[in-house]
């Protein structure tokens, strides 16, 4: 864990003085924070989900679930366990295509055991890929769930009637 980190607040993790200067230096200190005193994580996407209320059965035959990719980012892990992320990722999407995304997440997580955590949050992210924006970056808010250790967690995200599943594998510096 990070020193001086006690609690966990949804909003930007810049320290006292960079927040009373405004929301967007706030955010920056927070950002260079996670980027800083954050291990470095190599990310691995692996598998799609295609909702059946969102999809037909004969649509769904023909969308790719193997969303295979890789991606980098930091992790700060906070004194209560909480985590806030910064990381790129370029998978392949629903239509065989290109996927890229760069995200914040913020994680609540809660230990169920032997150094296992569950976890809940969101995820602030820009994706590009073929269909949605015609690559053109778009923002997005997505919900975030994961389950395992600090070193070691599968997450999984949904929007727009598709399950994303993901594992990070994090690097102590």
């Amino acid at each position: 864990p990070a020193s001086g980190l006690t609690t966990s607040i949804v909003v930007p993790l810049g320290s006292p003085a960079a927040r009373e200067e405004g929301f967007w230096h706030g955010l920056w200190d927070g950002t260079k924070r996670i980027w800083n005193e954050g291990p470095q994580d190599l990310y691995l996407s692996g598998y799609y989900y295609h909702a059946p209320y969102h999809y037909s059965a004969e649509k769904r035959e023909t969308l790719n679930d193997a969303g295979w990719g890789v991606g980098y980012g930091r992790t700060l892990t906070e004194d209560n366990g909480n985590q806030r992320m910064l990381l790129g990722m370029v998978s392949r999407d629903s239509y065989r295509k290109p996927l890229y995304v760069a995200s914040y997440v913020w994680l609540a997580r809660w230990d169920v055991g032997h150094d296992v955590r569950v976890g809940a949050g969101y995820s602030a992210l820009i994706v590009s890929h073929s269909t949605a924006t015609n690559y053109w970056p778009a923002p997005y808010v997505a919900p975030v769930a994961s389950i395992g250790t600090n070193n070691a967690a599968v997450y999984g995200t949904f929007a727009r009637g598709v399950a994303w599943f993901f594992l990070k594998l994090s690097f102590d510096r």
